[in-house]
């Protein structure tokens, strides 16, 4: 399957709009206290944010005319755990490009914690049990028993935050995309790393 540019483009603006309505419904759910799927559209909206990135990245950095590319991200963009992942990464670039705090500090910590492969798999089974009713451990639980008011204040703050980071990077990115596609071939991503490496040790070493 080929793409074509605009089509990406408008995948991203859709993308970022659905997180918006989604991040609204979660708010009215949370407010009438139904936490567990209140939960599941905030999980919902982060992992729309990602494929929001998954798409601006791979028409961004990839041949779109690739069959190979294009394959593997179709599998990305179904894939729930890689769009968590990359929605995560998002708290990353936020601290990095922003002053040392005690707030990045924790931002930072977040990251480190949970984006590992276990933890992003936690999230995804918390999805899961915020729907269904579970079998953990030969017992049952329904949502409600799983799914309590400090895990959604948690889900919330962190869908909040990667809203804010995609609206302030990609809705002028989307606009100013052929600019911004022309000086590509200028990026370094080794002097990129390793600006980023020396950041990230100011961050974590901030009192």
């Amino acid at each position: 399957m080929k793409f074509q540019k605009n089509d990406l483009l408008e995948a991203v603006e859709k993308s970022l709009k659905n997180a918006e309505e989604l991040i609204e419904e979660a708010k009215l759910l949370k407010s009438h206290k139904k936490f567990a799927r209140s939960y599941t559209l905030y999980q919902l909206s982060i992992e729309e944010i990602g494929k929001m990135s998954l798409t601006f990245n791979f028409l961004m950095y990839d041949d779109i005319e690739d069959d190979l590319q294009c394959k593997a991200f179709l599998k990305n963009f179904t894939h729930h755990q890689t769009k968590t992942k990359i929605s995560i990464g998002l708290d990353l670039i936020f601290a990095l490009n922003s002053d040392a705090s005690n707030f990045n500090k924790e931002v930072v910590k977040n990251f480190l914690n949970k984006s590992s492969k276990e933890n992003i798999n936690i999230s995804n089974n918390l999805k899961n049990y915020s729907l269904y009713t579970s079998l953990i451990e030969n017992k049952f639980y329904s949502p409600s028993e799983i799914i309590t008011e400090d895990k959604v204040n948690d889900i919330e703050f962190w869908a909040n935050l990667r809203l804010e980071i995609a609206n302030s990077f990609f809705a002028p990115a989307i606009k100013n995309f052929d600019k911004l596609y022309e000086t590509r071939k200028d990026f370094n991503k080794q002097e990129a790393v390793e600006e980023g490496i020396k950041v990230l040790g100011k961050i974590l070493a901030f009192n």
